[in-house]
């Protein structure tokens, strides 16, 4: 190989290297979903295990995200008391309001937590354990409510 062939290799690698990176062409709001994010930890975009473009990418760590709060936001809703008072009422139309109530959470919870894993793996990311466990928590804790065995 020339000298002048074997300098402009070297260039080009340098500017290969110098140039924009992959990660420079996601908005900002994508970059701060991707640094709070402690879990899935998907392959970026010109990673081979990657298929999406940086826009498909940002929007599904969107996704994933709006799906993650709105799962936090059920589980933070008071379940518990709302069993003790659908245990403890007589009334049977408040019953029936608690019951769909606490139903409806637990489903909530659910089916949030399984579509933000489901978009973890969409990502080609890795789904923790712990996100595997919490979606089968809530299912038992529902089964146990609509049995009539309230832990």
């Amino acid at each position: 190989m020339h000298s002048n062939q074997m300098i402009y290799i070297l260039f080009l690698i340098v500017v290969m290297l110098l140039g924009s990176s992959a990660e420079d062409q996601r908005p900002d709001w994508c970059k701060d979903l991707a640094k709070s994010s402690q879990t899935c930890n998907p392959p970026e975009p010109g990673h081979p295990d990657c298929p999406h473009t940086w826009v498909e990418h940002c929007n599904l760590w969107q996704k994933m995200s709006d799906a993650t709060k709105a799962a936090h936001a059920a589980q933070n809703l008071p379940i518990e008391f709302w069993i003790l008072d659908f245990e403890h009422t007589k009334s049977a139309e408040k019953k029936v309001m608690l019951y769909q109530r606490i139903v409806d959470t637990y489903d909530e919870c659910i089916v949030q937590r399984e579509y933000a894993n489901d978009v973890c793996r969409e990502m080609r990311g890795t789904v923790t354990q712990g996100h595997e466990k919490s979606v089968q928590w809530y299912r038992d804790k529902k089964n146990a409510f609509l049995s009539g065995h309230v832990d």
